[in-house]
């Protein structure tokens, strides 16, 4: 959703790429300051391209891609001609869709930023930062699938020029949280105590069933790395959290009526990844953590809730004690769920 309407963009190899780009320009709207108006324009005309050349290339939103991964790049001369002219815009096309060619100006392509592609990592490169080539009567959207990241690094290095990153991400977590509490709650039928319990901001304790407790914990990545390290790099949550988590968790298992219960991390902020550890849990104690793109996607099916979560968590374990076996899975509950649902 953006300022003019719905906008599509490519998702490509990018995890989060809608759900975290959401976030900014909603925050962005409630900001009241002058540096953001020229950032909004901005970053309202590279969503128009990307929404134009889904249009142009007939695509509905929700597309999947029928190739694979890792699959080789076929490009022939019969194609190529036809995908170009979906990625290639006219100044005075432009003009029509109401698209100055100064607001574009922050996502230009520079030949100077060429020799510095060599030493740079997919995922955070100058040409993910700015995909568009500019020629004497056109502009190219040279990376369709990079508008997305493109945006998030430009609104946060503009912020950080303002002196209002710190503000910037306040909105964006307070955004995110209300989405978590309000509604991702609700599909997760997690009911509410009486009174509210919130061990800490950005929490709550709730119930998902009889005598069983979950704690939900919002736990938000900072902008300012993004800058530094990407969108592509790893948040490691500290063992103070976790460990702040875990006593949590052993003093509601202590209630008289206790009979299960789960912390329930949900991770926000601009679509970085995260890794965290917990320690030791009480009796029929399960840990979940997930992005929250994932909390609420899960949210909205129909054959998931806190309990079924619980139960397939804590069957998932008892098997793997059986076995003495440990696992890794770096994808997370998202990926057992999709492995349990083929």
């Amino acid at each position: 959703m953006t300022w003019f309407g719905n906008a599509r963009t490519f998702d490509a190899g990018w995890y989060e790429n809608d759900s975290a780009l959401q976030a900014f320009p909603l925050a962005v709207l409630r900001l009241h300051e002058d540096w953001k108006r020229p950032v909004a324009h901005s970053v309202n005309a590279l969503l128009k391209l990307s929404e134009a050349v889904a249009a142009r290339a007939g695509l509905p939103r929700f597309t999947p891609s029928n190739g694979r991964p890792r699959q080789p790049l076929r490009i022939v001369q019969s194609t190529a001609g036809v995908a170009s002219g979906h990625v290639l815009f006219s100044f005075d096309k432009l003009r029509a869709m109401g698209i100055g060619s100064r607001a574009l100006r922050p996502f230009r392509f520079e030949p100077e930023m060429v020799p510095s592609l060599a030493d740079e990592t997919i995922g955070h490169t100058t040409l993910e930062r700015h995909p568009l080539v500019f020629t004497e009567k056109s502009v190219l959207l040279a990376l369709p699938t990079a508008v997305s990241a493109a945006i998030r690094r430009f609104m946060i290095e503009s912020a950080a020029a303002a002196g209002r990153l710190d503000a910037l991400e306040t909105l964006i977590h307070d955004y995110q949280f209300e989405e978590v509490s309000r509604y991702g709650r609700v599909g997760w039928d997690i009911r509410e105590l009486n009174p509210v319990e919130e061990p800490a901001p950005q929490e709550f304790v709730g119930r998902f069933d009889e005598g069983a407790y979950v704690h939900v914990v919002f736990l938000p990545d900072t902008l300012e790395p993004v800058l530094t390290e990407g969108l592509q790099s790893i948040e490691h949550i500290p063992d103070t959290v976790t460990e702040r988590l875990d006593k949590t968790a052993f003093e509601i298992a202590k209630r008289w009526d206790y009979q299960r219960g789960m912390t329930l991390v949900v991770h926000g902020g601009a679509g970085r990844g995260f890794f965290i550890g917990f320690g030791e849990a009480p009796a029929r104690w399960e840990r979940l953590a997930l992005r929250i793109s994932d909390f609420m996607m899960l949210s909205w099916d129909t054959e998931m809730d806190a309990l079924r979560a619980w139960k397939l968590l804590d069957r998932e374990n008892e098997l793997l004690e059986k076995r003495d076996t440990y696992f890794v899975n770096a994808n997370g509950f998202i990926n057992s769920m999709a492995m349990r649902k083929r």
